[in-house]
């Protein structure tokens, strides 16, 4: 759909398989194929996203960051040239004291 200024927007969707069994690995593998996904589009520039994988039973919110950056430099790295993800964004929809937990410092990453 088209955005502000009309800015194209696109949605994914991925699976994370059955309730509680879903892990570190997991959770990198899938932001890696997901940000391969987005890279191979034309002009990515802000990949938004829940936090998944920090959700009731599952990873911390530390984990969960860790993992989404880990997928991403990956799939960045993969991608080489066309890897044009500048920003990785985590939202949600209501006010959240759990993004208040994810780490600032990139180099503890």
């Amino acid at each position: 759909w088209a955005g502000r200024a009309g800015a194209r927007r696109l949605v994914a969707v991925a699976g994370m398989g059955y309730p509680g069994a879903f892990g570190a690995d997991d959770l990198r593998q899938l932001a890696r194929h997901l940000a391969l996904a987005v890279a191979a589009l034309p002009d990515p520039r802000t990949l938004c996203t829940v936090l998944i994988g920090a959700g009731e039973g599952n990873l911390g919110v530390e984990a969960a960051v860790r993992g989404w950056v880990s997928g991403l430099a990956e799939a960045l790295a993969a991608a080489g040239a066309r890897g044009r993800i500048r920003k990785l964004r985590f939202v949600e929809l209501f006010r959240c004291p759990r993004i208040s937990q994810i780490p600032l410092d990139r180099r503890r990453m």
